[in-house]
């Protein structure tokens, strides 16, 4: 098992973790991924729509342009409400190959606490 320093480590690859991993690489920061990207939102019963409204379930980056709502848009798919928990999920899936290519698709892994001299 090769070993490798990293300065955070993100545990999920849903909306949140896809996110911060989008912040820390736009400043340069290191950071490693794991999990399944929008696993959970996949995994919801056909036909759910997001309760939040379209303008406000954004992923959060510091790119320009990437709103769901521009995202609908671009692909003419309604924009406002109600928006398909799948099409959430197409759009991070999105999010993710643009913003987050590298993931470590596992659901367990050893960290080891660093070592502070």
């Amino acid at each position: 098992m090769t070993q490798s320093k990293t300065d955070v480590v993100i545990v999920g690859a849903g909306p949140y973790g896809l996110s911060i991993a989008s912040l820390l690489s736009h400043r340069g920061i290191d950071r490693r991924i794991f999990g399944f990207p929008m696993r959970s939102w996949r995994q919801m019963p056909p036909g759910m729509y997001l309760k939040s409204f379209g303008f406000a379930t954004s992923i959060p980056t510091d790119e320009r342009h990437c709103t769901l709502p521009e995202w609908c848009r671009e692909r003419g798919f309604e924009d406002f409400e109600p928006i398909l928990t799948s099409t959430f999920a197409d759009y991070g899936d999105w999010f993710q190959q643009k913003f987050v290519p590298v993931i470590v698709a596992q659901t367990e892994h050893r960290l080891r606490q660093p070592i502070v001299t």
